[in-house]
C-alpha cells in the first residue's frame, strides 16, 4: 500500500518539461530587450532618422493635406 502512494506522489514532484523551455524563452526575450535598447541609444543614424527625418516627413505631409484641404474649399 506504501509502494503505491509513493509512486503516485512522484509524478507530482516532478519538474514541467515546457516550464525550463518557458524559462529559458523568457530570459533570452529579456535578453534581446536589453541589447536592443542599449543598442539604440548609440546608434547617431537612428536618431537622425526619429528625430529629424520622421519629423520633417510628417510635417510636410501634414502642410501637404492642409493645402489640399485649402484649395477644395475655395
Amino acid at each position: 500500500m506504501f509502494d503505491f502512494l509513493k509512486k503516485k506522489k512522484q509524478p507530482e514532484n516532478q519538474q514541467d518539461p515546457y516550464a525550463e523551455t518557458y524559462f529559458q524563452e523568457l530570459q533570452f526575450i529579456d535578453h534581446r530587450k536589453k541589447h536592443w535598447s542599449k543598442q539604440n541609444e548609440e546608434d547617431p543614424l537612428q536618431v537622425v532618422v526619429f528625430w529629424v527625418l520622421i519629423p520633417i516627413f510628417l510635417a510636410s505631409i501634414s502642410t501637404t493635406i492642409i493645402i489640399i484641404f485649402s484649395m477644395l474649399l475655395e
